[in-house]
């Protein structure tokens, strides 16, 4: 069994990682020409944190993608990260 962390579904397997923050257009742009490996969602831009999701039977596709890249892009694996994506209000405030 894999030691990276699974997405809520069995099929979707979301790889973490940490990149310098120049680089995420450039990785997601690969992974779209990569067409059905995965779908790139940036989770903190300012710390430079993505996932790819991939299907489950194309992660090692994924990942053999994503290692071939490391001599241009120097990117380390990341657990999983909350990220808050809303401003909390104060009870009873309007947003």
């Amino acid at each position: 069994m894999s030691d990276h962390p699974k997405s809520g579904n069995p099929n979707i397997v979301e790889i973490f990682l940490e990149l310098p923050s120049v680089d995420i257009v450039f990785i997601k742009l690969i992974v779209e020409a990569h067409e059905g490996i995965g779908v790139l969602r940036t989770l903190d831009r300012k710390r430079a944190v993505i996932v790819v999701m991939v299907a489950a039977d194309m992660e090692a596709d994924a990942r053999a993608m994503l290692e071939s890249l490391r001599d241009q892009v120097p990117w380390v694996s990341s657990r999983r990260t909350t990220v808050r994506t809303t401003t909390p209000t104060k009870a009873g405030a309007r947003s």
